[in-house]
């Protein structure tokens, strides 16, 4: 804990400078969300939550929240320093096979993920929670981001300083092929296992103010604490980060109590709060080919999560992304965020998600089947075929629909399989 409160210092001293070079400049599949709104309106909306984490002036941070327009920008706590920047993401979709152990037996499970978020940079401090509503804000037809130019790093009359790309989505994530995990009772996969039947990551820039909050108190000890606001939209999610330094006592207590029954504080780090309408996920949804579908989902989804707010594997994972993180744009599944693009993609693996269920049904079928007397089956024949001929339909137009640029590296790749070495 204490090494990201370090973190954070060196964040504040390294990019508190207006003069900080573009470090996207040749990345030209990237994509960023311009800022909606200046840095007195993220004053505002820190200031009410540091307020409360720092026990000062929460009336005065409220008025500023609700009437700071009117008011002016010196109502409630200030900021110690605050820091507008872009934090690097990647919103992924995949489509997986892996080889476990279930209920020791086993078998080869299909995995389908959508909406995922994942942080383009190890700062451990911003890359602990997912940054946007993967579930909202990122649905086809809502806003598009924008082809990053350096022209976006001023916006609002202020210099905007950009955190470079350290985590390669597929590169990096050779930091967990040694892994074996039991993610749910029963259910065991070594992760070198697991093989990709789909995959897309498509990289945007989030802006975000980053800002710390010192209050001081009796006899030199202080309170304090880092707050950071998507600021993509005026509904994006407001984040703080408690310095394990910090002065605690009753009233933090009292505090942390309130955020638990709110659902504002982390299950797994008890320095870092979440006060946004509802938690949000770094999944946004998927299925998985064993049943029970919605258990283990929720099992895989979870252990996902704080793999990803880990960080010492997210460490491991910047350090396996070293020596890719100049060839992203070369890679086919590393594509621009489009919202068409993503809109026919997920129509595709909703055809997928819909061929998984009709195979369980089939093999829960078959497993009755098995149980029953001799001339029982031939009663389940009918409706076994019907199941088999949907699954057959699904089939068929799924690779009517299946995206041209996957099947272009499909074939590339069986390609360069058969030439002679």
């Amino acid at each position: 804990m204490l090494r990201r409160a370090r973190l954070t210092t060196r964040l504040y001293r390294q990019y508190s400078s207006s003069a900080n070079a573009d470090p996207y400049a040749n990345f030209r599949k990237l994509r960023a969300f311009p800022f909606a709104f200046g840095e007195s309106t993220a004053k505002a909306y820190m200031g009410l939550y540091a307020s409360a984490i720092c026990d000062k002036d929460l009336l005065g941070s409220a008025v500023a929240r609700f009437l700071g327009p009117f008011l002016g920008e010196n109502w409630g706590i200030q900021p110690t320093r605050i820091v507008p920047l872009y934090f690097p993401a990647w919103i992924a979709d995949a489509e997986l096979k892996a080889d476990v152990s279930y209920k020791d037996s086993p078998k080869t499970v299909d995995i389908q993920l959508q909406n995922v978020y994942l942080p383009g940079s190890d700062y451990q401090v911003l890359s602990s929670v997912p940054l946007v509503d993967i579930e909202g804000e990122l649905i086809p037809s809502q806003r598009e981001p924008k082809p990053w130019s350096t022209a976006m790093m001023r916006q609002y009359d202020q210099d905007i300083s950009c955190l470079p790309f350290t985590l390669h989505p597929i590169a990096g994530l050779r930091a967990l092929k040694d892994m074996e995990t039991e993610v749910y009772p029963e259910l065991k996969c070594r992760l070198d296992t697991v093989r990709e039947s789909f995959v897309v990551h498509r990289p945007v820039l989030i802006p975000v103010y980053l800002a710390q909050y010192d209050v001081e108190e009796t006899e030199g000890e202080k309170r304090s604490c880092t707050v950071f606001i998507d600021a993509s939209s005026k509904s994006g999610g407001t984040y703080a980060f408690r310095s394990p330094d910090s002065l605690y006592n009753e009233y933090d207590t009292g505090v942390d109590d309130l955020a638990k029954t709110m659902d504002f504080l982390s299950p797994d780090n008890p320095h870092m709060f979440s006060f946004t309408a509802k938690r949000q996920k770094f999944v946004g949804q998927g299925t998985v080919s064993l049943s029970p579908p919605r258990d283990i989902y929720k099992a895989l989804t979870n252990w996902v999560s704080m793999t990803i707010r880990n960080p010492e594997v997210i460490e491991e994972v910047a350090k396996c992304s070293q020596d890719q993180l100049g060839e992203m744009d070369s890679d086919p599944r590393i594509r621009v965020y489009d919202t068409l693009d993503r809109s026919e993609t997920s129509v595709w693996m909703e055809l997928g998600a819909e061929k998984m269920m009709v195979r369980r049904i089939i093999e829960r079928i078959d497993e009755q089947v098995k149980e029953m007397d001799e001339d029982v089956p031939e009663h389940m024949e009918i409706p076994i075929k019907h199941l088999q001929g949907q699954e057959q339909a699904l089939e068929e137009k799924r690779a009517e629909l299946e995206p041209s640029w996957w099947k272009d590296y499909v074939d590339h790749k069986k390609q360069d399989t058969r030439s002679p070495q």
